[in-house]
C-alpha cells in the first residue's frame, strides 16, 4: 500500500532534510535509511524527493548523477545509480575496515580516546550486522590489530578475559568493551565549614585516593605539601610538585554516617570521564534494580577517586545481579551504586566506564629537600670576577701564529707535496703546483721560488709568495680581510695587494667568488628588476564609450600670474579621456581640496561625469576624493547630490613614487608645458591670458593626429581626439540651408551614428596597434615575494639614504607578476611600485641578524 500523505504545511514544518552525501561508503547507510525513513514518514513525492536529493548530493556523488537530476521521474533511477556504486555491502564494510585498522593507539590514562575507540568499534559492529556480512566479525587479522591499539594495562585483562571464552569474535570484543564499567556514586564532602555535593570514582587499581586542588580550595582544607609522583603502566610518570596531604570526611548523599578520608593527596586535575545514569530506563528493564534507592544523573564529573588506601569505603556489603553482562547494584558505606552494562546498548552515554589508574608512588628520593638546603647553607658568597691583564701579542707570537696556519693549510691540501720536498725529491709532473717551483722555507711553510732573488730592494714576501688553495677557508679569509681593508672598493688593488705576498691558483676566480657572497657587496650591487610591462587597463580600452568616461588627472604649474600690480601662482589641471587621448585644461587656484573639487566639478559640467577617475597620491586628490566617498555615503540623506552629479564616479589611486603608471597623463603634461612655452607669454601674465591660452592649447593638443600620416592617400584624414568631440580634426564645419523635416531629421540622425562608428573603427584598426607592443620590460621576472628584504630605490630620498625594510604584502597582476608591494621599514610602512624595489639576496644567517 502506498504512503498516506502528509499535508504540505506539516512537512514544511518538521525536518526533512537529507544528510549530505559526498560519495563516501560510509555515509551510504545513514543517507539511504534517512531517505526510506522520510519518505514512508511523511509520504514524499518523487519532486520533494528530486528537491531533497539535489541540495543533499555533492561532490563525486552528485557528478555520478548530475544528468539525472533534471525530472522527478528520475528519482528511482538515480537510487539505483547511487546503490550500485556506492551503496554495496562489501565495499561499505571495507572502508570501514580501512578507517577502524587507522585508529592511533591509546595511551595509559586517556580515557576519552577509549570511550571514543569503543564508540568506533561498536558502530562497526553494528553496520557489518546491518549490511548482513556477520562474516567480516570473525576478521581474526582486524581483531588482533585492535587488542593492539589498548593500553598496557587493558590489553592484560583481554588476554584474560578471552582465556575463558571458547568463540572470540568483534562482537565479543565490543561487548567486552562496554562491559569494562565501574561505578561513579554521588557522595557528599564535608570541610571547614562547607559541604558540597560531587560524585566519587572507586578504583581498586589505585594505590591512592586522589583529589582536585580547586575542591579542596572550596572546602578550605590544608595540609603539608610534599611532591608526588604518580606512576602508570609503561613507565608513564605525572610529578606535582605542590601536592597537599589533606584530610577529609565524605558520607553518601542518602546515608547519615560520615567518614574521614586520610592522606588524601591534591592534584591540579584528575581528568576523569563524564559518567551518565539513566536509572529510570535500567529499573523498567531489570526488575531487580526497581527497589534500588540510585538516581538518574546524566555528564557528572568526578573530582574525587578513591584508591586503596580507602578501599574500605568502597567494599560492597550487599549485591543485587542479573544474568551474564546485566548491570549490577551494589551497596556500599557510601550508598548504592550501579556498574556493569546492558545488552543492546545503542551508545555510551547509557554505561559506566571504568577505567582503571594503576596509580603507585614513585621512588622518589625524599632526601631531596635536606640536601639542597645543605648545599645552599655552605654555598660561599660571590667573591666577583676578576679578569687578569694579558699583555698584547707581539710580532714574533703573531708570525709564528701565521706560519702555523699556513702550514696547517698546506698540509691538508698539498701533504703528498711537502713529503717529496721534505726528503728532497723531484715532485710529480702531475702536481697541481709543479710550475709554482714550490720550496720550503725554515719555517717550514711552502713557497714558491721566484726569478729576483738579486733585487735587494723588496720584501721575502715578495720574492718567494706562500702557496695557498683557492678553495679553502682560510684562503677565503684571507681574500676577504683584503676586500674589506679596502671597503669594498679598488678590487685590482686588493688582488695585487694579495699577490704580493700569496699565489694562489685562480685568485680572479676565487676573488669573483668571494664578492658573490659578500652581504655588502651583494646590497650595494642589487637594482630593481622591473616586472615585464603589464596589460593594459580596461580604461584604455573601453571602445564605444562616451569621451572622458574614464580619465586621468593631474596637476602642472604653478604659474604665476599678475592682478594688479600683485602676483599670485595658478596652477594647471589637465583632465585626459585614456581611451581617445583628448585632454580638458582647467585653472586651479590653489593645491587645496576644495580647488579640486571646483576643477573637477568645472570638468563635469561640461564634459559630464566620469565613470571612473585615475591620479596619483597628491594630497589634494586624497581629500578629493574622500570627500566625494562621504558624498555618496550621505547621497540619501541630505542634498549632497548637488555636489557631484554621479554617485557612481569611483578615484583610483596609482602606487606613491610610481610616474610610469601615470604615462598616460604625465606624456601629455609634457606636451601642454611645450605648447605653452611656445606661446611665448609674457613673464606674469593675467589670468584672463592663462585662460584663454590653456583653452587654445587644449584645441591644439586634441587635434594632433593619434597614428602616422597616411602616405598611399594624401587626400584621407587622420584619427584625431577632435573627430569625436567636435567632429573634425579642427572644429570647421561646412554651411548647410537649415531643413528640419522629418526625413533630413532622420537621416542626420544616423549619420551622426556613422561618424561615431567610423571614429571608433578607424580607432581599432590605426591607433589600437601602436599601444599593443611593449616598448620595455620585455621578460617576465622573478615576483617579489611577502618575506622579502628590500631596498626602496627612490630618487626623491635625501642623499645616501636607503630604506631597508621587509615586504609585508603584495599585489598581483592577473599575469602573476607583482606590480607593487607594501614594505614595513623602520621609518614606517609605504607602498611602492615593483620597479623602485630592489630584492636584496640575504641569507638566512643575516636574515636573523
Amino acid at each position: 500500500s502506498q504512503p498516506a500523505k502528509t499535508p504540505i504545511i506539516v512537512r514544511q514544518n518538521a525536518s526533512c532534510d537529507l544528510p549530505k552525501f559526498s560519495g563516501s561508503p560510509t555515509e551510504w547507510p545513514v543517507f539511504i535509511s534517512t531517505y526510506n525513513r522520510t519518505t514512508q514518514l511523511y509520504g514524499l513525492s518523487n519532486d520533494e524527493n528530486l528537491i531533497r536529493l539535489e541540495k543533499s548530493l555533492i561532490g563525486k556523488a552528485r557528478d555520478s548523477v548530475a544528468s539525472l537530476l533534471i525530472h522527478p521521474k528520475n528519482v528511482d533511477v538515480i537510487l539505483e545509480s547511487l546503490t550500485m556504486k556506492y551503496g554495496q555491502p562489501e565495499r561499505i564494510v571495507h572502508e570501514l575496515t580501512k578507517q577502524i585498522s587507522s585508529i592511533s593507539s591509546i595511551n595509559e590514562g586517556r580515557f576519552d580516546d577509549l570511550v571514543d575507540f569503543a564508540l568506533t568499534v561498536q558502530n562497526y559492529c553494528a553496520t557489518v550486522e546491518a549490511c548482513e556480512l556477520n562474516g567480516y566479525l570473525y576478521n581474526d587479522m582486524l581483531l588482533h590489530n585492535l587488542c593492539q591499539k589498548l593500553p598496557p594495562s587493558l590489553s592484560l585483562r583481554w588476554a584474560e578475559f578471552k582465556m575463558s571464552k571458547n568463540d572470540v569474535t568483534l562482537q565479543t570484543f565490543n561487548k567486552w568493551l562496554h562491559s569494562i564499567a565501574k561505578a561513579a556514586i554521588p557522595i557528599t564532602l564535608h570541610g571547614e565549614g562547607k559541604s558540597i555535593v560531587t560524585y566519587a570514582f572507586l578504583d581498586d587499581g589505585s594505590e591512592l585516593s586522589l583529589i582536585e586542588e580547586d575542591l579542596a580550595r572550596e572546602l578550605r582544607l590544608e595540609g603539608p605539601e610534599k611532591m608526588l609522583c604518580l606512576k602508570w603502566t609503561n613507565d608513564i610518570r605525572r610529578f606535582e610538585n605542590a601536592s597537599m596531604s589533606v584530610n577529609v570526611k565524605i558520607s553518601g548523599n542518602k546515608e547519615n554516617t560520615s567518614f574521614v578520608m586520610s592522606n588524601v593527596r591534591t592534584i591540579k586535575d584528575l581528568k576523569l570521564p563524564r559518567q551518565t545514569l539513566n536509572m529510570n530506563e535500567l529499573k523498567k528493564k531489570y526488575r531487580y534494580l526497581a527497589n534500588i534507592p540510585v538516581e538518574s544523573y546524566k555528564n557528572a564529573v568526578p573530582r574525587i577517586l578513591i584508591g586503596l588506601d580507602n578501599s574500605k569505603l568502597g567494599a560492597i556489603q550487599k549485591c543485587h545481579e542479573g544474568g551474564q553482562g546485566q548491570p549490577i547494584a551494589g551497596k556500599t558505606r557510601l550508598g548504592w551504586m550501579v556498574y556493569g552494562c546492558c545488552n543492546q546498548i545503542s551508545t555510551l552515554s547509557s554505561f559506566l566506564t571504568h577505567h582503571s589508574l594503576h596509580i603507585t608512588k614513585c621512588q622518589c628520593n625524599c632526601d631531596e629537600v635536606l640536601h639542597r638546603n645543605m648545599k645552599e647553607y655552605f654555598s660561599l658568597d660571590s667573591m666577583g670576577n676578576y679578569t687578569g691583564q694579558v699583555p698584547p701579542l707581539n710580532k714574533l707570537e703573531l708570525l709564528n701564529a701565521q706560519n702555523w696556519l699556513y702550514r696547517r693549510v698546506q698540509e691538508e691540501i698539498f701533504a703528498e707535496e711537502i713529503a717529496l720536498l721534505k726528503d728532497a725529491k723531484q715532485l710529480q709532473r702531475t702536481s697541481s703546483i709543479f710550475r709554482m717551483s714550490p720550496i720550503l722555507d725554515e719555517n717550514g711553510v711552502m713557497r714558491t721560488r721566484g726569478r729576483i732573488d738579486v733585487y735587494r730592494y723588496t720584501d721575502l714576501h715578495v720574492q718567494d709568495a706562500i702557496i695557498l688553495p683557492a678553495d679553502h677557508h682560510v684562503t677565503k679569509l684571507i681574500i676577504q680581510f683584503f676586500h674589506r681593508n679596502l671597503f669594498h672598493r679598488n678590487h685590482e688593488t686588493a688582488i695585487n695587494q694579495i699577490r704580493l705576498r700569496y699565489l694562489i691558483p685562480g685568485l680572479r676566480k676565487a676573488y669573483r667568488k668571494m664578492r658573490g657572497n659578500c652581504q655588502r657587496c651583494k646590497n650595494e650591487s642589487a637594482f630593481p628588476h622591473p616586472p615585464m610591462m603589464g596589460e593594459l587597463p580596461a580604461a584604455r580600452l573601453a571602445v564605444f564609450t562616451r569621451p572622458f568616461a574614464y580619465v586621468g588627472i593631474d596637476y602642472f604649474g604653478p604659474i604665476t600670474i599678475s592682478i594688479g600690480r600683485r602676483t599670485e601662482k595658478r596652477w594647471g589641471v589637465i583632465v585626459t579621456c585614456l581611451t581617445t587621448r583628448a585632454i580638458h585644461l582647467e585653472l586651479a587656484y590653489s593645491l587645496s581640496t576644495d580647488s579640486c573639487i571646483m576643477a573637477l566639478r568645472s570638468f563635469m559640467a561640461r564634459r559630464g561625469a566620469p565613470t571612473e577617475i585615475y591620479s596619483d597620491n597628491g594630497t589634494n586628490f586624497r581629500g578629493a576624493s574622500k570627500e566625494l566617498v562621504v558624498t555618496v555615503m550621505l547621497i540619501d540623506r541630505n542634498k549632497s547630490i548637488q555636489e557631484i552629479e554621479s554617485p557612481h564616479t569611483t578615484w583610483k589611486f596609482i602606487p606613491p613614487a610610481s610616474r610610469h603608471m601615470g604615462g598616460a597623463w604625465e606624456r601629455l603634461v609634457r606636451s601642454v608645458k611645450t605648447n605653452l612655452s611656445g606661446k611665448q607669454l609674457p613673464r606674469t601674465p593675467t589670468e584672463e591670458v592663462l585662460r584663454s591660452a590653456l583653452v587654445e592649447i587644449e584645441n591644439t593638443i586634441n587635434s594632433r593626429p593619434l597614428t602616422h600620416l597616411p602616405i598611399d592617400d594624401v587626400s584621407a584624414g587622420v584619427l584625431t581626439p577632435n573627430h569625436l568631440l567636435l567632429g573634425s580634426s579642427n572644429g570647421l564645419k561646412p554651411l548647410a540651408v537649415l531643413d528640419d523635416t522629418v526625413a533630413v531629421v532622420k537621416k542626420g540622425w544616423e549619420l551622426s551614428k556613422i561618424m561615431a562608428n567610423v571614429f571608433w573603427r578607424q580607432w581599432i584598426t590605426a591607433y589600437l596597434p601602436t599601444i599593443t607592443r611593449r616598448t620595455k620590460w620585455f621578460k617576465p621576472v622573478k615576483p617579489i615575494e611577502v618575506g622579502d628584504i628590500v631596498v626602496i630605490a627612490d630618487p626623491q630620498s635625501p642623499r645616501n639614504s636607503w630604506p631597508k625594510g621587509k615586504v609585508i604584502a603584495v599585489k598581483k597582476s592577473p599575469d602573476g607578476q607583482v606590480r607593487k608591494a607594501t614594505v614595513q621599514t623602520a621609518q614606517g610602512i609605504y607602498e611602492r611600485p615593483a620597479v623602485k624595489i630592489a630584492v636584496l639576496d640575504v641569507d638566512e644567517r643575516h636574515r636573523s641578524e
